[in-house]
């Protein structure tokens, strides 16, 4: 069962109160002697039970000193067993659930998933509903409400039904899947900034805003202001709110509370690994172990949700007695609900088994990158496929959500690839992920407006085209797990892709060097979980990829690869070769440069040679630094020019994906072979057409298999 619904709650027996079908009973309610009356506060409260349309109808009238109101009806079976005090055997759902906001407008909730009554998550738990009586069936002559006392100012049985109004907008809620973004703002202007020292202008979201949100498919609205609020209400779609009060307009208290869509003014826990490991990064080796440094991460993350401070906002509690409002008892189990998000995805198990209720991961889904720099590093052949990108990092992730019995989520970023980021929603929605996020703000992290509404719409479009099995059951579809020993991690860096970077980001864990207890090396456990991957990968089977903790046990996997056994038996160390690749690759090119000196050099010695020479049009080559220095140097420059546009590949598929940088890339090459054929021909001018052609056209060809080389090696540019 999905879990922001309202348990089911079981038929109170109890009250031995029966209404007649035609009759209603009702009190009002005042603040008791003594009790100070407040902001947000209910000052007076009217319940009516009654029948209507032969279901049991309760009305509750909020009602403040400022003349505020506000009023709630549940219709159902057994409903008096809300208002009953003391606790009870679970009771059942209500069959409808609607309130009329102080503005005016009338919201029927319903769950679209099962078309039944949507109520708060907190409804029952919250303190939000009155527990007015007693155990006769009578009215009490006092009770609680949102942390306050309230005496009964009077009592009546009214021949008159409970009037449930007839003209109400349906609101359909589904958590099944939350597609969201991250603030309450866009780019000003539409289109990508590449410059990644420049930040967008940003503008608040207008209600045009939020409706053309919800007609494309996004159903979760973060950070919302008090002026926003009235534009989201009626839409299908939960909410956080930014703060209770800004720029002088307030949120209306209480009646927010009773909402079904509000989650509190926390969206989710900010980077707990992330932020750590920065106080950790230069730690020296051997001042802790793995398991320590797992362990101090467990902590953090359980200090963080019993606390608050750290990566969290303030909570609900504290941003009311902020505003002088008094909390009702148990609304922080709000805080139960919040996400972790987070960049380091090999850590989700860490987080997940202390607390929060799902793991989101910032996803910078940059292909072809991870599956090389993998490949290169570990001397694995996975696939080089969007497809293998995907699953590694959601193996990691759906792994740490099954093991904790937890959701797990992802947020496309602005430096994600936008040709491959519709693949990575429909690939998260069919492995059960919950959350399907965009970000907003901050430089090149930003993914513009226009295109969260673009990839809304598609996995939209996707989500009911495909139906998917519960949650749960994709969660658990993989049989087979790769476990790695507790304290590890798999690192792979969202900026720098030229080597992996330590366990923890931490040189107190170096990849190169660094060893376990036994002996056995981290790059040897790690490649061996690279390698079970690609066994996977290759055999098309569904895996995750896990930390061996006691949950673990309980997590329902048929095949469980303690990769630690792989490692002992390999003993593999780290191929520093690697680290040298671009010293390599200048070796290769001066000695290609001296290679052509000598040539240069015995062709002068060479009548013989030179003749042989002359009569290949190059006449002058005794001088090659007039040919090899002008072709190396445009090869290095257009290759920067190509890669400072966004083409990333020739042949693998740009991150740009429009014409506009496919036409550059080709003038740009056609004018750089003829400005070298022009060289050539002002060095040689006895050459022939079909010598400058020739010539022209190796250029062309050098430089796509330069431009791709150094790709492979994992350079950005080989002059940048």
């Amino acid at each position: 069962m999905r879990s922001l619904r309202l348990a089911p709650l079981a038929v109170l027996t109890a009250i031995n109160v029966s209404i007649a079908a035609a009759e209603s009973t009702g009190a009002r309610y005042v603040l008791a002697p003594g009790e100070k009356a407040g902001a947000g506060s209910v000052d007076s409260l009217h319940v009516q039970l009654g029948v209507s349309g032969g279901s049991n109808v309760a009305l509750l009238e909020f009602s403040s000193r400022s003349g505020d109101q506000f009023s709630v009806w549940i219709v159902g079976a057994a409903l008096r067993s809300y208002l009953a005090a003391g606790p009870r055997p679970g009771r059942p759902s209500p069959g409808r659930y609607l309130v009329r906001f102080s503005s005016g407008e009338v919201l029927d909730f319903k769950d679209s998933f099962t078309g039944s009554a949507r109520t708060p998550a907190h409804f029952g738990r919250g303190g939000l509903l009155p527990k007015c009586l007693d155990d006769t069936g009578g009215f009490a002559q006092e009770m609680h409400l949102f942390g306050r006392k309230y005496a009964r100012r009077s009592s009546y049985r009214s021949p008159s039904r409970v009037d449930v109004p007839r003209e109400a907008t349906r609101v359909e809620l589904d958590d099944d899947v939350l597609i969201g973004t991250s603030r309450s703002f866009r780019n000003a202007r539409p289109g990508r900034i590449y410059d990644p020292d420049v930040d967008y202008d940003y503008t608040p979201f207008t209600k045009s805003d939020y409706v053309a949100m919800a007609d494309a498919g996004i159903n979760y609205f973060d950070r919302v202001t008090p002026r926003q609020f009235d534009w989201v209400k009626a839409l299908p779609a939960f909410f956080v709110i930014d703060r209770i009060e800004k720029d002088g307009e307030r949120v209306p208290f209480p009646e927010i509370l009773y909402h079904p869509g509000f989650l509190g003014v926390e969206d989710f826990v900010d980077e707990p690994a992330y932020l750590m490991c920065q106080g950790y990064e230069h730690v020296a080796p051997g001042g802790y172990t793995l398991e320590q440094i797992a362990r101090k991460l467990e902590d953090r993350v359980g200090l963080i949700f019993a606390e608050g401070g750290h990566s969290r906002r303030r909570t609900l509690a504290q941003r009311m007695a902020e505003a002088s409002i008094v909390a009702p008892p148990g609304l922080d189990t709000i805080a139960e609900q919040l996400p972790i998000w987070e960049e380091h995805f090999s850590t989700g198990c860490y987080q997940l088994r202390r607390s929060g209720s799902s793991f989101i991961h910032e996803g910078r889904y940059d292909f072809p990158y991870v599956p090389g720099i993998i490949n290169e590093t570990y001397r694995t052949r996975i696939p080089v496929r969007p497809e293998s990108t995907l699953l590694f990092y959601y193996a990691f992730l759906r792994g740490a959500a099954r093991v904790c019995g937890k959701d797990w989520g992802m947020a496309i970023y602005g430096q994600a690839d936008p040709a491959h980021s519709p693949l990575a929603l429909r690939m998260a929605y069919e492995r059960g992920a919950r959350q399907l996020w965009f970000w907003t703000s901050d430089h090149s992290h930003h993914l513009p407006f226009e295109e969260q509404l673009e990839l809304a719409r598609g996995i939209r479009q996707h989500i009911r085209a495909n139906p998917r099995r519960p949650r749960a059951e994709l969660v658990r579809a993989a049989e087979v797990a790769i476990v790695l020993p507790y304290g590890f991690t798999f690192p792979v860096d969202d900026y720098q892709k030229r080597r992996i970077p330590d366990l923890w980001r931490s040189r107190a864990f170096p990849i190169v060097g660094g060893k376990m207890p036994g002996g056995v090396s981290y790059y040897a456990v790690l490649q061996a979980a690279a390698r079970r991957m690609e066994e996977m990968i290759r055999a098309g089977r569904e895996f995750d990829v896990v930390i061996d903790v006691p949950e673990l046990d309980r997590a329902g996997y048929t095949d469980l690869i303690r990769v630690a056994d792989d490692a002992a038996a390999s003993r593999a160390e780290f191929p520093r070769w690697v680290l040298h690749k671009e010293q390599a690759l200048m070796v290769v090119l001066l000695a290609y440069v001296l290679a052509s000196s000598i040539v240069g050099l015995a062709a002068r010695r060479s009548e013989q040679l030179k003749a042989r020479l002359q009569s290949l049009g190059a006449r002058t080559f005794g001088a090659p630094w007039r040919i090899v220095l002008p072709w190396a140097l445009f090869l290095g420059l257009e290759h920067h020019l190509l890669t400072a546009v966004g083409l990333e590949s020739m042949f693998i598929g740009p991150q740009r994906d429009d014409w506009l940088t496919t036409l550059y890339a080709v003038v740009v090459l056609i004018l750089g072979a003829a400005a070298v054929a022009a060289y050539w021909q002002k060095c040689i001018p006895d050459a022939g057409p079909r010598a400058t052609a020739a010539y022209a056209a190796t250029v062309g060809v050098a430089f796509i298999v330069e431009y791709e080389f150094v790709l492979w090696l994992g350079r950005e540019s080989i002059v940048s």
